[in-house]
């Protein structure tokens, strides 16, 4: 189970906040209310903290990155 992930701001989307860490970015599926807290916030580092009981990660490969997708349930 994740319950933590910390890592810089790379971009907000409408639905997604893209980490980076290491050497791979990860997609996590936001709140518009989250979307408006971290707006303006590229580059600053930050820690999502879950308590669910389920997660899994699914990474598609685009022509430039391997984006990883954290999905949370």
């Amino acid at each position: 189970m994740i319950t933590r992930i910390t890592g810089t701001i790379v971009r907000v989307d409408r639905e997604y906040l893209t980490l980076e860490i290491e050497a791979m970015h990860y997609e996590i599926l936001i709140s518009e209310m989250v979307r408006r807290q971290l707006s303006g916030s590229t580059g600053k580092e930050l820690s999502l903290f879950t308590a669910v009981s389920y997660t899994h990660l699914r990474a598609n490969e685009t022509e430039d990155d391997l984006v990883c997708r954290l999905l949370l349930e």
